[in-house]
């Protein structure tokens, strides 16, 4: 169920980037700032560390390298108080609601 739902939001990624490519083309620059805000965190968690990577290439080993050590204590954190269940549970209906406000959006879109 996972991996369906994850192949649909990376199809569903893909072809709101190949509209927002062709919008680009025709100089509608309010359709891509719209899918540039709706996709803002893949955007600025690919662009940015990729440019980042190619300017400062030591500085994104030891941000990496902190990140993971940050998201270990917390996942520790999380088990040692008992509250894994609550966050995961947080984390899936996060993403439940991301799905289904994808999927108006795509029905408004293409109606």
């Amino acid at each position: 169920m996972i991996k369906q739902a994850f192949s649909d939001y990376l199809e569903e990624v893909k072809d709101e980037f190949s509209y927002a490519t062709t919008a680009a083309s025709r100089g509608d620059w309010r359709e891509v700032w719209e899918v540039v805000k709706s996709h803002k965190g893949l955007v600025f968690g690919v662009v940015v560390p990729s440019l980042l990577f190619l300017r400062f290439p030591a500085l994104v080993a030891v941000a990496l390298r902190g990140s993971f050590y940050v998201g270990q204590l917390v996942f520790v954190g999380l088990l040692r108080s008992g509250n894994i269940t609550q966050a995961s549970s947080i984390l899936w209906r996060r993403i439940v609601a991301l799905s289904r406000e994808r999927g108006i959006r795509k029905r408004k879109k293409y109606n």
